[in-house]
């Protein structure tokens, strides 16, 4: 038994950017954007007359050729079209399929559109997800070029950038950042979500240190002030597949309004007995008691659980195989075989589950027309949890698959406090947008972890067994962490338009860190 405390504290210096941005306004690229005359509708009708070519049947050769085919050469009339006049808002700075001109969170403290930010921004619509068909969260960020992500046993929804590892993106929920983007994702459903904000390149100055690839924001559903809606989704398809939502939206007087999402979702997976469940549900609300002054808030809930998670196919000996296949093979002549790959090994009672709850509270302040105060305090509790026999592994003695056995529990919540000043005006001819601020997160992660070995089983018939019980001699190797980390951020960027088109653009973050963790290890009987 093995105990030890790790401490550590650090200052680091995330990011200064400094760049230019030239702008792809409407301006440089349409004439007619500054003019506020409609243009007329433009019609296209087929000429009075069109002059005949000369039919390849009078010269000496068609002789050989069918009337049919000569006649198939002449000039077909041009039926008249009409096209729908040019609408002045496509030409300006509205938004468009691309989202250009969308103020996001992802890419900017100062609410800097696509078309503004020095990297690339997509942005994903919850219209844009319906058209689609884009169901789940891993869907959503595989529709975006550079992003992949998918359902990894342990890492539902986890996401990989530019080539980046998993860890290198930052993530955030309504804006506000997770500290471990690698264990806080998920593969939530959609329909709780109003857009899905994606920067790819480096992100440390908005979403700190780790953030290398780039980073995402989920914004749920937002309040709409004096304006009551409702809107309900039911499908069902293939593996008893079952997805279903409602999403109401309140105004309370006009100066207040909530809104709230429910989601459900299952399915018995297209693998042997992996049953799976996902429930979203969000509320949040605003109040703006005066024109200058709004508060809000929100509460999200998201719960998924795995029975008896798909852990992939395993590789044996090709003489054992059935219906062998070439896609993969290892030097010592195994490979996958084609009857089994919808064959589950893990355990009857295997599970994966989690359980998310996400608080957030906010106030905004408009001191002047350019100066605003803006204040958000959130809290997030997790707890996830792992119980599974996840690796195979063929003995060509025996002719069986050996199995390994895992439990993991994660005990993970954080609070944070982020206060800004933000400022949009001219100076000097210029127009600024500036924002300073201040950020506190306090993370605390416990983790028990066991790993052990349970039967083996045949690869045609597997007896699957249970999961055994929590004991030294079913897990030898024990491993107990409690960490805690403090993190304080001071940050700031500024925006100035030197002319419509071109934009110098600046951030700095600096952050410090202080890290605590106990280590409690046991392996067998080596220690």
């Amino acid at each position: 038994m093995s105990n030890d405390l790790a401490l550590g504290g650090g200052s680091v210096l995330c990011c200064v950017l400094a760049t230019v941005v030239a702008i792809a306004s409407p301006s440089t690229a349409f004439a007619q954007s500054s003019s506020e005359t409609k243009l007329p509708p433009l019609t296209v009708t087929a000429p009075q007359s069109i002059r005949p070519q000369q039919s390849r049947a009078s010269r000496p050769s068609a002789g050989r050729r069918t009337t049919h085919q000569a006649a198939s050469r002449t000039a077909a009339p041009v039926p008249s079209a009409t096209f729908p006049a040019i609408e002045r808002n496509m030409l300006s700075g509205a938004p468009g399929p691309l989202n250009l001109d969308v103020p996001n969170a992802a890419g900017s403290l100062v609410g800097l559109t696509p078309r503004e930010t020095p990297a690339t921004v997509n942005i994903v619509t919850q219209q844009e997800m319906q058209e689609k068909g884009l169901r789940t969260m891993v869907e959503t960020l595989n529709s975006v070029p550079g992003v992949m992500s998918g359902n990894l046993p342990g890492e539902p929804g986890v996401i990989s950038m530019r080539g980046f590892s998993r860890a290198a993106t930052g993530y955030a929920i309504d804006g506000v950042r997770a500290p471990d983007p690698l264990i806080v994702s998920r593969d939530f459903d959609t329909f709780n979500f109003e857009r899905v904000e994606i920067l790819k390149g480096p992100a440390s100055v908005i979403q700190g240190t780790g953030a290398l690839a780039g980073a995402v924001n989920l914004v749920t559903k937002q309040p709409k002030l004096g304006q009551a809606s409702a809107e309900s989704l039911f499908s069902y398809g293939s593996f008893n597949s079952l997805r279903t939502g409602i999403d109401v939206n309140a105004p309370i007087g006009s100066n207040a309004a909530v809104r709230s999402t429910l989601s459900y979702g299952q399915s018995d997976g297209y693998v042997d007995d992996t049953r799976s469940r996902k429930v979203g549900a969000t509320t949040s609300g605003t109040f703006t008691p005066t024109d200058r002054l709004t508060f809000s808030g929100s509460a999200n809930f998201f719960h998924d659980e795995f029975r008896t998670p798909y852990q992939g196919i395993p590789l044996i000996a090709r003489s054992l195989a059935r219906d062998p296949t070439n896609l993969v093979t290892a030097p010592n002549g195994f490979v996958v075989d084609r009857s089994i790959r919808n064959q589950n090994y893990n355990v009857e009672n295997g599970l994966m589950t989690s359980d998310t709850v996400w608080l957030k509270g906010g106030a905004e302040y408009k001191l002047t027309d350019n100066w605003t105060l803006k204040n958000d305090l959130s809290f997030f509790k997790a707890d996830r949890y792992w119980a599974n026999s996840e690796d195979f592994t063929f003995n060509a003695a025996t002719g069986l698959l050996d199995r390994s056995t895992s439990k993991i529990t994660h005990d993970h919540q954080f609070w944070s406090e982020r206060a800004t000043a933000s400022y949009d005006g001219m100076i000097g001819g210029f127009r600024n947008r500036f924002a300073a601020g201040l950020e506190y997160v306090d993370t605390a992660f416990d983790s028990n972890r066991r790993f052990g070995s349970t039967t083996s089983v045949d690869p045609f018939n597997p007896a699957r067994g249970y999961f055994p019980a929590d004991t030294a001699a079913n897990f030898p190797t024990r491993q107990d962490f409690a960490s805690g980390l403090k993190t304080f951020a001071v940050f700031a960027e500024n925006a100035v338009n030197l002319t419509p088109d071109w934009l110098v653009l600046a951030g700095i973050r600096h952050e410090s860190m202080r890290l605590d963790r106990g280590i409690d290890v046991s392996i067998g009987a080596e220690v």
